[in-house]
Formats: structure tokens, sequence, C-alpha cells
């Protein structure tokens, strides 16, 4: 429905980088990208703006779909990623924060840091380089792990309805408390436990212990392997 003239198109110079816009009606645009002001109606849903955006090896990346699939793909530098209702997909270098409101979130060879969330659906990630921290209202999280950035942060995987599975290095160290409401927890590692022995919730360490790795889920099993 409607026509191309409808959608004005505005490109601005931030005091970091550049922000462009696809703007309908009383929509406008900032540095952040676009702000609607009326109310959402069938019309501005018949209209379709598709994006493809090549940049050179480096640049930072702020990538944002009200109602749409982001891909990402080849990205050397620090990548944020997000869509109000689509799915989400990052390959990158650097480190990730993703995010769907309503949609799958997969981030695949990151080198640093990554954040994931999905809100529903399931959330992948695979980094060369943790720590991670992920989570789903109602989806499996998986995450593998080549190694962990040699630092104290610690890490938070949590599903509200579905299965956790880490997958960290074989030379993992650190603190563990893992639950689940209505499933079984399962440990490829030795571990000391601390407290009492619940089949719901386990509290241990592992090696000479350390960083903290939370499990949480809801309805689901709760997986740590070994890499």
């Amino acid at each position: 429905r409607g026509k191309p003239e409808d959608i004005a198109f505005e490109v601005r110079k931030t005091s970091d980088g550049v922000t462009i816009c696809a703007i309908i009606a009383d929509e406008d645009c900032d540095d952040d990208g676009v702000r609607h002001h009326g109310r959402w109606n069938d019309d501005y849903n018949g209209r379709r703006v598709n994006f493809t955006i090549r940049v050179p090896k480096g640049v930072k990346l702020g990538v944002g779909s009200g109602n749409g699939d982001i891909s990402v793909s080849g990205a050397t530098a620090e990548v944020r990623a997000g869509s109000g209702n689509g799915k989400v997909r990052v390959s990158a270098g650097g480190p990730v924060n993703a995010s769907s409101g309503n949609g799958d979130v997969s981030v695949d060879r990151a080198g640093g840091p990554v954040k994931a969330s999905s809100g529903n659906g399931r959330v992948s990630v695979a980094t060369t380089r943790g720590p991670v921290n992920a989570s789903s209202g109602n989806g499996d999280v998986e995450v593998t792990m080549d190694a962990i950035a040699d630092v104290t942060d610690d890490m938070e995987l949590s599903s509200g309805n579905g299965t956790i599975t880490a997958t960290v290095p074989a030379d993992f160290a650190g603190e563990i408390d893992a639950s689940t409401g209505s499933g079984k927890f399962y440990s490829d590692f030795p571990m000391t436990l601390q407290g009492r022995i619940d089949p719901q919730h386990v509290r241990a360490k592992i090696g000479r212990g350390g960083r903290r790795l939370t499990m949480r889920s809801g309805n689901g099993d709760v997986e740590l392997r070994k890499k």
C-alpha cells in the first residue's frame, strides 16, 4: 500500500558517525534513529524499506529495526543490533550487543564480550572470546565459548521457558549457580558442591573457582558442557 514517494530518507551527521533514517508522515530522525509521534496504523504496515549497507572494516555499527529482520556479516569492530519484531543475526569480530523483542537472536564468531537477548525466541551465541550474557523469555539459550577473557566479570544465562546449554573451555574454573523449576542439571565437569544437595538448584565450584556463572531456567534442562 502507499507510494514510494510517501517515504523520505534523512541522513544525519553525528558526533561519532552517521545516522540514516527512513521516515513516514509525522516521524522524525534523531541521533538514535526514527522517532514516531503519531498513532501507528495499517497504512504504515504496508510500507517496507530494506537497507543494504556496506562499510569499511573497523567501523562500529549500530543497527535497528522496529519491525524487521537484521543481518550483520563480516564486521570487525563493535556491533549493536536490535529489532522490535524480527530475527537478529550477527557475525562479528568484536564485542556484540544483540536483541529482539520477538524473534530468534544468533551471534557467530564474536571476538569480544557478548550480550544477547530475546523476549520470545531462541538465543544462540558462538564466540571466540567470552564472557557472554544471554537470556530468552521463551526459548532455548545455547552458548559456546572457545575462550574466556582473563577478567572477573560474572556471566548469566537465563530462560523463562527453555533449555540452557553452555559449552566452555576445558580449563574453565568458576563458581556455578544453576537452577531449574522443572528440569534437570547436567555437567561434564567435576564439581565441589556447596550447601545441601538439591536436584533443581546446584551451587558448586569448578577447579579453583573464580568468576560466577549463573544459569537459570523456569521450565527446562540446564547443561554445562566441556569444549
